[in-house]
């Protein structure tokens, strides 16, 4: 695990050198693999995989391919507040959907996660959707060193987190 993490963040410091990738994107993409987790842990269930070990290798890839998927075919210009919308959406959906289970108390496992499964897929959509004019209404940039820890142009920086209204 040590050496693949380690191999993964040389990859991505190799990838990303030179350009300037916006926090809205970098965001998106943990997001996604986040999700990806979620799915490759609930499909794994849903699929009624048995053995330990290809149920970890469902999450560890739903993770990848989630993390590969938003960095590289996640929208244009969407900014983190943004992001963290459509995630609140996803999990106000997760947690109806186990609401749900509490209620029908369905027999079966595969039942009891496809609730969930679909009421976040629901929950992101709707979210997404709902929330489609934020990045028109305020611009990503709230000025430099807007996180702990900037890298601009090669340079490492220092600044104080700032929230999304721009206050510290």
């Amino acid at each position: 695990m040590v050496v693949g993490g380690l191999a993964g963040a040389v990859g991505a410091a190799v990838l990303a050198r030179g350009r300037d990738i916006p926090a809205g994107r970098a965001t998106f993409a943990i997001h996604s693999a986040y999700w990806g987790t979620w799915y490759g842990l609930a499909g794994s269930i849903v699929a009624d995989v048995q053995e330990g070990d290809f149920m970890l290798a469902w999450v560890l890839a739903g993770g990848n391919i989630g993390l590969l998927a938003g960095a590289f075919g996640g929208p244009d210009g969407i900014s983190s507040s943004r992001v963290w919308l459509i995630t609140a959406g996803g999990i106000g959906g997760l947690a109806a959907g186990f609401g749900l289970d509490l209620l029908v108390q369905p027999e079966s496992d595969q039942a009891m996660i496809g609730i969930p499964m679909a009421t976040s897929a629901l929950g992101l959509i709707l979210a997404a959707h709902w929330t489609r004019d934020v990045d028109k209404e305020r611009s990503e940039d709230v000025g430099p060193g807007n996180a702990l820890l900037n890298v601009r142009d090669g340079r490492l920086s220092y600044g104080s987190p700032v929230s999304v209204d721009g206050r510290t």
